[in-house]
């Protein structure tokens, strides 16, 4: 599923996938790439995207037309101008904000996941509607449709910030 995302990407010349472990050290995140990002947002205010700072962390180059760095045809018409929500409900300010993006919205927010005890443990499961993706494709696909995104550090966070959609 993302070996056919990444051969898709017209930037990229050669791509396969090796299936044995790698010979080499750990990514220590926290140390390594986590601080980096935390440097560079002393207000708390992100001003670059994941994308951006690991392109920066890990020296790779980013096409210069905007952040976006995955493209997809992939389009969903159950979430075409959703707001989409990938959050557990951890934190309580965060959570006001969310509830009031579900008052302001109704009807245009949904919960998306491919784990249904994501959804089941979720705070918002009462609030919004649930909508499943199967495969990464899948999910490129919602995102590419939806309005926005709103979530955690995930692996939907990763792919909206490849796909450059608006996002909290």
């Amino acid at each position: 599923d993302l070996f056919d995302i990444v051969k898709a990407q017209d930037y990229i010349d050669n791509f396969y996938i090796e299936y044995t472990t790698p010979n080499c050290d750990y990514i220590d995140l926290d140390e390594e790439w986590r601080g980096y990002a935390y440097a560079h947002c002393p207000d708390g205010i992100y001003t670059y995207c994941w994308s951006e700072l690991m392109a920066n962390q890990f020296k790779f180059y980013i096409p210069t037309d905007g952040n976006q760095w995955i493209k997809t045809e992939g389009f969903n018409k159950d979430t075409e101008g959703k707001i989409l929500i990938n959050y557990g409900g951890s934190n309580e300010e965060f959570n006001k904000v969310l509830d009031q993006v579900i008052i302001d919205n109704p009807g245009n927010v949904l919960f998306i996941t491919c784990n249904a005890d994501e959804y089941l443990y979720s705070t918002f499961k009462d609030k919004a509607p649930v909508y499943y993706f199967r495969t990464i494709n899948d999910l490129a696909a919602c995102l590419n449709s939806c309005k926005m995104y709103i979530g955690y550090q995930s692996a939907p966070f990763a792919v909206a910030c490849a796909l450059d959609i608006n996002r909290l």
